[in-house]
């Protein structure tokens, strides 16, 4: 392949053919947390057409419009409740952006497909030179991903866990208050029937056992829902923004390892003192490769910055209509 380096003051162009993405059969990026928390709440359609998949697909959305159009609804007989208000409005802002992007993510999944060969091409074919640098990296960025993506889910976690448990605390708290009789107080509506988020129901809310208990569970399924709605899609994206960063310190390291003309990156050891002496003839010819190679590098480098441009750009644009 040509490569034409022009240089210019302080600025350096590489015009070269198009690069075409093709997939890589060795797996570099690793995205399998956030892929499997889409894939459960149905955001990762795989890329060959699936009908049991799709018609999962629309039921996750289909869920989430249903509990902003309930949570409106459920709000008949509480408009005087200011604290039931404004949970409830805050609940159904959240869920109505989280349908907005969950529509997104799965109308514009070829663009996220292209984005993540784009990254798979670009930590596996650049700073090759440089081995155990480039895995020390990637190690690193892995962790990072790990650390970001359990701490991000836990934070969530901890107010969904809070969900779940309060209503029972609730009903424990409320079945005192009904067993002391006291008369005087004014009793809320479901005293002792406490659930996970308010809604509307057709018939009244079920009070009656085992009805009561099937909806708890159905009503945890549904926050469970909502929660990796709203936290994994942005989990996805900072995993990809933690992706770029490892490759912007990748070419770092590739700029420092290049700039040392002919240098190794284990002893050091420049590639004139490996080849064998040769005389005048042979110690100009080592001083030549050693040249040769540090401008390999250097290509090797700006073109790994262009690319590096070109995922920000395309990741830039897919953060912002999401």
């Amino acid at each position: 392949m040509l490569l034409f380096v022009v240089v210019a003051g302080a600025g350096v162009v590489v015009a070269r053919p198009q690069v075409e993405l093709v997939p890589l059969l060795v797996q570099v990026v690793d995205i399998g947390l956030s892929k499997a928390a889409l894939v459960v709440i149905g955001l990762w359609a795989p890329s060959r057409p699936n009908r049991i998949y799709w018609v999962y697909t629309r039921w996750s959305l289909l869920q989430l419009v249903v509990t902003i159009v309930g949570q409106v609804a459920g709000l008949q007989g509480h408009w005087d409740n200011l604290p039931v208000v404004s949970t409830a409005l805050c609940f159904v802002l959240t869920i109505t952006c989280t349908f907005i992007k969950a529509v997104i993510f799965v109308t514009q999944r070829p663009r996220v497909d292209a984005l993540m060969a784009h990254l798979e091409y670009n930590m596996a074919m650049f700073c090759s030179f440089m081995p155990r640098v480039k895995d020390a990296i990637l190690r690193s960025c892995r962790l990072r991903v790990l650390f970001m993506f359990t701490s991000f889910m836990g934070i969530g976690g901890i107010t969904l866990l809070s969900f779940y448990t309060g209503p029972i605390v609730q009903n424990f708290k409320d079945a005192k208050l009904l067993a002391d009789g006291a008369s005087n107080v004014t009793m809320r509506p479901h005293m002792g029937r406490n659930l996970p988020m308010l809604m509307w129901w057709y018939n009244g809310q079920p009070e009656q056992t085992p009805y009561y208990q099937l909806t708890y569970v159905l009503m945890c399924y549904w926050l469970m829902l909502i929660y990796l709605a709203c936290d994994v899609q942005d989990a996805f994206y900072v995993t990809l923004i933690i992706y770029l960063s490892a490759q912007l310190t990748m070419l770092n390291a590739a700029l420092t390892n290049a700039l040392h003309t002919g240098d190794g990156e284990d002893d050091h050891t420049s590639e004139r003192r490996q080849l064998p002496f040769r005389g005048w003839r042979g110690d100009a010819e080592s001083v030549v490769l050693a040249k040769r190679s540090a401008r390999d590098r250097l290509v090797e480098c700006i073109r790994f910055h262009q690319e590096i441009i070109k995922f920000r750009n395309a990741l830039q644009s897919n953060t912002y209509t999401c």
